[in-house]
Order: structure tokens, then sequence, then C-alpha cells
């Protein structure tokens, strides 16, 4: 009678088969979880100013975005004592953002001009630019801001 199932071998070359698998999507596994922190990051910042300047315009006031340290920035009400209204923190230390360490809002929704970068130090090509144009506008470009007035 013929005994069924797995000879070591097979088992070991199906397992060696795998590991070569795993191997070869790790790196773009890795570099998929890191574009997508970045692009949250992104997109984080950018809800973070839309907040400011609804406030602004809501409260018919003057809202100041402040960098402070360690990659965190506060919406804040500058003519109050508790100034604070929301903050945001960077989690990946990987991601940087530049540019970005006081932006007024004025009660009309204005700002005054700003160019943030948003960059990874590890994939240069997945920077991304938050543009904000004095009228209040805001874009996201994948390359620098130009012609912000």
């Amino acid at each position: 009678m013929k005994q069924q199932g797995f000879t070591l071998f097979e088992l070991l070359v199906v397992l060696g088969i795998a590991a070569i698998l795993v191997a070869l999507a790790l790196p773009s596994y890795q570099r998929m979880v890191q574009q997508e922190r970045h692009t949250r990051a992104v997109n984080q910042l950018q809800a973070m100013y839309k907040f400011a300047r609804s406030e602004a315009i809501k409260r018919h006031q003057q809202v100041n975005i402040v960098a402070s340290a360690k990659g965190q920035w506060q919406v804040e009400l500058p003519q109050q004592a508790d100034r604070s209204i929301r903050s945001f923190q960077l989690q990946d230390p990987a991601i940087m953002v530049s540019g970005l360490a006081l932006l007024n809002l004025s009660h009309s929704g204005t700002a005054t001009a700003a160019s943030i970068a948003i960059s990874h130090s590890q994939y240069s090509d997945a920077a991304k630019w938050l543009c904000i144009f004095p009228s209040g506008q805001l874009t996201i470009q994948s390359q620098a801001c130009t012609h912000l007035g």
C-alpha cells in the first residue's frame, strides 16, 4: 500500500519558493506603506488648513496656523488666552514639512501666500507642495509652487 503525503524535500522546495516571493514583494510593500503615510500627512495638513480657514470665516476673526517643535502645528486664535483650537502632529519622523512656520488667515478667508513642501527622507520623488494663494485657495502639486502672488 502506497502512503500519501508530501516528502520533506517537496515541502522545503515550496517553502523556499514562498520565501523568495516574500523577499521580492517586501520592498514594494514597504514603499507602498511609506507613500500612504506621506499621502496621509498631506491630506491632514490640507484638512487642517481648510478647518482654520472655515473657523476664520465663521468666527469673523483672524486665525493662525503656527508650527511648534517636533512636527506639530496648531490652529490658534491670536486674540484669546486659550489660543489653540486644534493641533496636528506628524506620526512618521521620516516625513518632513518645510515652509510652514506661521500662516495667517483673515476673517474673510484670505491668507498669507505660502509654499509648503511635504517630503519623505527616503523617497524624494514623493514630494508634494501645498500652494496657498493670497485669496485663500489651496492646491496640491507635485512640483514647487509658482506665481503665488
